[in-house]
């Protein structure tokens, strides 16, 4: 990971700590992170420093990164994926995603930045059955009798969810 973006990194870990409080009342400190993620204080210093050759891998990246969505420091896949490209590390698998902490996660829209829907927590095996019986209602239905099937818009929008949501 070249410099600015390693220095970059660390700055939004250590911005993102001084916003959590622990069950204790006390401030999170990276000595909480490291033994959060499985590091020791100072293997997690050397790591994020880049000392002694030692940088963060992709599993120390994203341990960190769901340790800090866990606390409530990151609240939206946007900053998650921001601190994973700072890092260079690939992002989460769809499973990952749909799993908590990760699925707490909420999805920015708009330009104000405004958080609008948290990610849903569907397992993968629920979303295939969900999937199928979604075709075969709209092979069935006929909700506004107008001789066709409901489009997808129709379903999605019965349901609450986007068009684009429902075809993911």
């Amino acid at each position: 990971m070249e410099q600015s973006k390693q220095e970059a990194f660390r700055a939004r870990v250590q911005d993102a700590l001084r916003g959590v409080s622990l069950a204790s009342g006390s401030r999170a400190t990276q000595r909480d992170l490291a033994a959060a993620v499985g590091l020791s204080p100072k293997e997690l210093s050397l790591r994020l420093n880049v000392a002694q050759g030692k940088g963060l891998n992709a599993d120390n990246v994203q341990a960190i990164v769901r340790q800090l969505v866990a606390w409530g420091a990151l609240t939206t896949t946007a900053q998650a994926e921001e601190l994973l490209q700072l890092a260079g590390s690939p992002s989460f698998t769809v499973a990952q995603w749909a799993a908590p902490p990760l699925a707490q996660l909420g999805v920015v829209t708009g330009l104000d930045g405004k958080v609008e829907a948290t990610s849903p927590t569907v397992p993968t095996a629920d979303l295939a059955q969900f999937r199928e019986r979604v075709r075969e209602l709209r092979r069935r239905a006929d909700p506004y009798h107008t001789g066709r099937p409901p489009s997808q818009d129709d379903l999605a929008s019965a349901i609450g969810l986007s068009p684009k949501e429902l075809s993911a």
